[in-house]
Formats: structure tokens, sequence, C-alpha cells
């Protein structure tokens, strides 16, 4: 017990880790090996298979989409909408809402846009989806080119 104890502790702990893990992938290699060797027993035809690589889909957002479930972010979102809406609001500001993917930034954001305080506040509001591939004049065009639509002073 007191062997395991003192390497646990001691700065010999992240060699150990690695000597465990180089031994793990000998052994997966090992049975791959194995397997790939039984297959070709067994008569079993090698192909692979040729996929083009894609790239991942971006996913746009829009304002309108419903989100069925909404738990547990009531008081960011009610934090959110008072400090957008209140009186002392002179001022332009940025309001980041980050966090992983699937945490609900998207949904608490859509909430926030389709609030009732925050749809009479506003005379005209616009829905911009910034993704990974963050290009300023583009997202500058989403935003003026609504925004010219919609406002008199085009």
């Amino acid at each position: 017990m007191k062997p395991k104890v003192c390497l646990y502790f001691s700065f010999y702990t992240p060699l150990a880790f690695r000597w465990k893990m180089a031994h793990k992938i000998n052994n997966t290699n090992v049975n791959l090996k194995r397997i790939n060797d039984e297959a070709d027993r067994r008569g079993f035809e090698r192909r692979v298979a040729e996929f083009a690589p894609t790239r991942p889909q971006v996913r746009e957002t829009d304002a309108i989409t419903a989100d069925p479930v909404f738990v547990g972010r009531q008081n960011d979102e009610s934090k959110f909408v008072e400090h957008i809406t209140g009186e002392i609001n002179d001022v332009f500001s940025v309001l980041p809402i980050v966090g992983m993917g699937g945490v609900g930034k998207t949904t608490l954001a859509r909430r926030i846009f389709n609030h009732l305080h925050t749809e009479t506040h506003f005379n005209e509001r616009i829905w911009v989806c910034v993704s990974e591939n963050f290009d300023v004049p583009t997202i500058l065009k989403r935003i003026l080119v609504p925004a010219k639509r919609n406002f008199p002073w085009r």
C-alpha cells in the first residue's frame, strides 16, 4: 500500500500515467492486428470507402425558432432584459453570452430578443447569427441590410 501512495503523490505520477497509457495503446494495437489477421484468414474483402472531406455544417440561428425547453435560466433572462430596457441605457454596450455548445446560449438570446419588454422597448430589432466563420464585413452587412430596409433614413 505504501508504494502506491508514495507513487501517487510523487513527481513520477506523469511518468506512470504515460507508461500505463503506452501499454494500453500497445495492447489495443495488438488486438487490432489480431482482428485484422482473423479477417484475412476468413477471407473478408478489404475495402476503403472513399469519402470527400467535408467541412462541419454551420448552423445558422434565427429569432423565430421555438425552444421547447427552457429551464434554470429565467433569472439570467430577467437580468439581461432589465439591463437592456432599463432607464440608464444611453450607452451602447455588448452583453456577451458565452459557454460551451449546448448549454443554452442561443435559447437565452432568443428568449431575450422575443421578450415582451424587449419588443415594446425598441422600435426595431435585428437578429444576426455570428458563427465560427467570424467575418466582420459579412456581419456588418447582415446588420445594415435589414436596418436600411426598416428605417426611413435610407
